[in-house]
C-alpha cells in the first residue's frame, strides 16, 4: 500500500525535481542494527528523500528516523523496559540491542522528497 502526492503550492526543487509526498506501508525483514536498519524508498516514489516520519505498528517499538541518504533512511528503534526488571521504577526508552531479530515489524512511513 502506497500513496503518492504533489504538493502543489511547495517551492519547486529545480533541477531537483517537484516536492513530492509519499505514505507506505513496510515490513522489515533482518535484524536491527547498532544505530538503525536501514530503509529505502522506491524509485518509483520519489528520487531524493528531504524529510521522513515513521511510526512503527506492529511488535510496539517507537520509531525514530535517525539519518537520510539519497532515498534511504535509517531508523532507530526503542522499547519500554519492563519495570520489574529495573527495580520497579520508570525508565526512558531504550534502543533494541544489536542482533535483535526485528523482522516482521511493520513500518508507516511519511516522507517528502522529489521526484
Amino acid at each position: 500500500m502506497s500513496y503518492k502526492f504533489t504538493l502543489v503550492d511547495a517551492s519547486r526543487g529545480g533541477a531537483r525535481g517537484q516536492l513530492v509526498g509519499v505514505i507506505y506501508q513496510t515490513t522489515l525483514t533482518q535484524s536491527y542494527v547498532g544505530n538503525g536498519v536501514q530503509v529505502t524508498v522506491g524509485a518509483d516514489l520519489m528520487k531524493e528523500l528531504k524529510q521522513v516520519m515513521v511510526q512503527e505498528i506492529t511488535k510496539g517499538y517507537v520509531a525514530v528516523p535517525a539519518s537520510i541518504s539519497g532515498r534511504a533512511f535509517k531508523v532507530k528503534l526503542y522499547y519500554v523496559p519492563d519495570p520489574a526488571m529495573i527495580s520497579g521504577s520508570n525508565s526512558a526508552l531504550t534502543e533494541v540491542a544489536s542482533g535483535t531479530d526485528v523482522s516482521g515489524a511493520t513500518l508507516v512511513v511519511f516522507a517528502v522528497g522529489y521526484q
